[in-house]
């Protein structure tokens, strides 16, 4: 569910999880609306995990090449702004 730039996941063993939206878009090329979201967690070299997924009332995963690197151009966006 997504609320207030805030993304909500229940688990299958009915934890809730938030997280941050930081962009979603829709990409006219294919016609998918797409998610990119982190939890505010950070990796072992500092890096913050950012997390992305095809959003359609569902999260699905990024089915090809050429949408990682869409995904990957739209997050080094969201960096130089």
């Amino acid at each position: 569910m997504v609320e207030n730039n805030t993304l909500k996941i229940i688990t299958d063993d009915g934890h809730e999880l938030l997280y941050e939206i930081l962009l979603h878009f829709k990409w006219f090329k294919t016609g998918k609306k797409y998610i990119i979201y982190t939890d505010n967690s950070y990796d072992e070299n500092n890096n913050l995990n950012v997390y992305s997924a095809i959003y359609d009332n569902v999260l699905l995963p990024i089915e090809t090449e050429e949408e990682k690197e869409e995904i990957k151009k739209r997050i080094k966006d969201l960096l130089i702004n």
